[in-house]
């Protein structure tokens, strides 16, 4: 018939479309698609190779931005609304309610760590149900990712509210959160950095630095290996970065409840 194209050419056209997504994750297997919806969220992990000598694994900068960037605006989206109750006028009318200090400013904190988590909740799993639909493969572990998004920003939420309630600034509470984000990233190379350091004293500052604040970068490797499907064998970066956050929470309503205004 006229309307009927040629079988090859008919055959050429499927085998430009490639094989459907469901053949392809039966071809490649379950830990393949996981490795491409760490790959997705920028938790991939690369091997760096320099010659004939392989260095360690490191964090994949593929992915997308917008995930990967979403802490740091979070941030600096909330850096701005805890300082705001301490403008003259405002606070003395906040004041005279006959509420507790301590729920003024933890509405406030408890006010922004919902919105953000709705938020963060709202795009994880819209791209669970996207790439679970076109693939076939539903990662239950990538929605704990989420959990510990949301548990991370809780944690740098408290420095927020603990310099705003010292400064009343939103800019210094952007640096000072900021400046924690990357210090914690390098403290995460810290046996590194204990090889790099010939005194013992120096040492010792590392290790107490990097036990104490909170650890953003292993974190992000725990969440990796939930979205792999893999056994987290250490969970002291989850308790040591929650006790951190609780202290400055109790901090910043201390502070608070004591200051005059």
């Amino acid at each position: 018939m006229a309307g009927r194209r040629p079988a090859h050419l008919s055959g050429d056209r499927a085998a430009d479309r490639g094989p459907h997504p469901r053949q392809d994750r039966r071809r490649l297997g379950l830990p393949q698609w996981r490795s491409k919806l760490a790959a997705y969220v920028g938790l991939e992990p690369v091997t760096r190779q320099s010659g004939t000598s392989l260095a360690d694994e490191s964090r994949s900068r593929r992915g997308n931005r917008r995930l990967k960037n979403a802490m740091f605006l979070a941030v600096f989206a909330s850096a701005g609304l805890i300082p705001t109750i301490f403008e003259p006028g405002r606070i003395e009318l906040l004041l005279s309610k006959p509420v507790e200090r301590y729920h003024i400013l933890l509405g406030r904190y408890l006010g922004n760590l919902l919105v953000v988590a709705f938020n963060i909740c709202y795009l994880v799993v819209a791209v669970w149900l996207i790439f679970g639909a076109k693939t076939g493969v539903w990662t239950v572990g990538f929605l704990w990712s989420a959990a510990l998004t949301i548990f991370v920003f809780a944690v740098l939420l408290t420095v927020v509210l603990l310099v705003s309630v010292l400064w009343e600034s939103a800019v210094v509470a952007t640096m000072v959160t900021f400046a924690l984000m990357i210090v914690s990233t390098i403290l995460a190379q810290r046996k590194l950095i204990e090889k790099l350091l010939s005194s013992e004293w120096s040492r010792n500052v590392v290790r107490a630095l990097y036990y104490a604040l909170p650890k953003v970068f292993d974190l992000g490797r725990i969440s990796r290996e939930l979205v792999m499907g893999k056994a987290v064998d250490q969970w002291m970066p989850l308790w040591s970065s929650a006790l951190f956050g609780a202290i400055l929470l109790s901090a910043a309503l201390y502070v608070f409840s004591r200051r005059n205004f």
